[in-house]
């Protein structure tokens, strides 16, 4: 018994046509997705700053006074019995969404300190830098 089966296949022009319109659609959607990856990075990184705020402000009522270093906020260093810490959930600091370490000045007057990230690029004057991601208030 012999069937007459056709066999379909794609030709090499459909396969091609197929192809410009994924990369088409990749060209149009690549950029909007990247734009809220940045928003996501940048919003991961303000949360991460409220937190050590918070810690911060936590150390100060327990101990009087801000830390000189945000290693305290993890670590019993010279604080004496009136650590009740640590004042972060973590064992370690967090970092900025970008894997960069914060930065943190204690100041001499009110807001008494600032807690900035470098962002993207991890250096000082560069993208989503210090201005940009400052919680000192």
């Amino acid at each position: 018994m012999r069937t007459n089966a056709k066999k379909t296949s794609f030709t090499l022009i459909e396969m091609v046509v197929v192809i410009v319109i994924i990369a088409l659609l990749g060209a149009l959607v690549g950029p909007q997705v990247m734009k809220h990856v940045g928003k996501a990075e940048k919003n991961t990184t303000l949360a991460q700053m409220r937190t050590l705020k918070n810690a911060i402000l936590d150390y100060r009522l327990d101990i009087g006074k801000i830390p000189d270093s945000l290693e305290a906020l993890v670590s019993n260093s010279g604080a004496g019995t009136k650590w009740n810490g640590p004042y972060i959930d973590a064992k370690t600091l967090p970092k900025d969404a970008w894997g960069n370490e914060f930065n943190y000045q204690k100041l001499s007057e009110k807001p008494y300190f600032e807690i900035t990230s470098n962002g993207a690029d991890g250096q000082s004057g560069g993208e989503g830098d210090a201005e940009d991601l400052t919680t000192n208030k």
